[in-house]
């Protein structure tokens, strides 16, 4: 069964405030954060153009620059 896209984005929510406060770090958390769920999640992770790395950031922070 697929999971909704808000789903997606709760699950890697719940998963980034589970770690450590000091590996949450807006420049490079999200770097680290992708090499994992890349790893062991990768269900978690979509397909697009541009950096994947930058697509999880705006799942985890939104879409604000």
């Amino acid at each position: 069964m697929c999971m909704s896209d808000a789903e997606r984005r709760a699950q890697l929510l719940q998963l980034w405030l589970n770690l450590p406060e000091g590996e949450r770090t807006y420049e490079t958390g999200p770097m680290n954060f992708y090499q994992w769920v890349r790893d062991n999640r990768p269900d978690l992770l979509v397909d697009g153009p541009g950096d994947p790395c930058q697509r999880l950031r705006n799942d985890i922070f939104g879409n604000a620059n």
